[in-house]
């Protein structure tokens, strides 16, 4: 075995400890105003996948309303 096969992955954690902060330091507001935005469109889609949710539970349950009413 080679030593490069052990260094590489610590390489790595070196290069991008080393490179991530100055580039989060540099964009911080692009990257704070990225995230509002992430979030409201999160919000969005849980909001929308609850409607959905909520409907197919409902009509679920008023077909099994229906179904003992019948019998």
């Amino acid at each position: 075995m080679s030593d490069t096969s052990q260094s590489s992955p610590t390489t790595a954690g070196i290069v991008t400890g080393m490179t991530i902060p100055p580039i989060y330091v540099k964009y911080e507001d692009k990257i704070k105003s990225y995230e509002e935005g992430m979030k409201v469109q999160w919000g969005r889609l849980c909001e929308m996948v609850d409607e959905k949710v909520l409907k197919k539970m409902k009509s679920k349950i008023v077909e099994v309303k229906e179904d003992k009413k019948v019998e």
